[in-house]
């Protein structure tokens, strides 16, 4: 039963990766468990992968990418979050969002007169005028923590802080890739095997525990 049970849950995991195998910015996530001899075996926690993704080529309005271990930090209803998806575009009101519609943090807008804007390394927002002056915009701020694996997956690309990954750490040492994306992490090989190994896993221990009441069941036609 722990073997089945085991089996389901990397099965669950392998087949998330593989439905986000093209989602921007998604780490992938293993499962990690340990034999317990003839009690069976225990899962011991899920732990995401916060490998570096490759960074591809976007014509979004305003892609962006972080190339090292920093995060993006963006405002929702329900506070301060973190992302490493950086497919933003520039809203109605000028305001840089996420595909949600959560603004980056902190807040930069973008002028209507504005014919282009550009971002160096270091996060400094600019914009190209009419007049052919450039205007300084603000600067996208990242962050890192001293724990990434401890940060809450909350859906949507979207990450909350915990007391096990500490608060954000500014200056995270981080360059910004500006007309790119970070694409996801998974290895696709890696998990399809990982697909078919637990599928086999999960077969096995079936079949080991009809056989147990089979054998039950022989047993106790032969007592009776």
């Amino acid at each position: 039963l722990s073997g089945i049970h085991a089996g389901l849950r990397r099965l669950d995991v392998a087949a998330n990766n593989v439905a986000n195998s093209t989602t921007p910015g998604f780490k992938s996530s293993r499962v990690h468990q340990s034999n317990l001899g003839s009690r069976g075996t225990q899962i011991d926690g899920v732990q995401v992968a916060y490998t570096q993704g490759p960074l591809e080529i976007d014509d979004g309005r305003f892609s962006l990418a972080v190339d090292g271990d920093g995060f993006f930090r963006v405002q929702t209803p329900d506070g301060e979050r973190f992302t490493r998806a950086g497919a933003f575009h520039v809203d109605g009101s000028g305001k840089i969002v996420t595909s949600q519609g959560y603004p980056l943090s902190p807040g930069l807008a973008v002028p209507p007169e504005a014919l282009s804007v550009s971002v160096d390394a270091q996060g400094q927002v600019s914009a190209r005028l009419a007049n052919g002056q450039s205007q300084a915009l603000g600067t996208i701020d990242v962050v890192r923590f001293a724990n990434p694996g401890g940060l809450i997956q909350e859906g949507g690309s979207l990450l909350a802080e915990s007391a096990s990954s500490g608060p954000g750490i500014p200056g995270a040492g981080s360059s910004i890739v500006f007309g790119a994306v970070e694409g996801s992490n998974v290895d696709l090989a890696d998990d399809m095997v990982s697909l078919i190994v637990s599928s086999a896993t999960v077969k096995a221990n079936l079949a080991a525990l009809r056989t147990k009441e089979e054998t039950l069941g022989e047993i106790l036609d032969l007592r009776g």
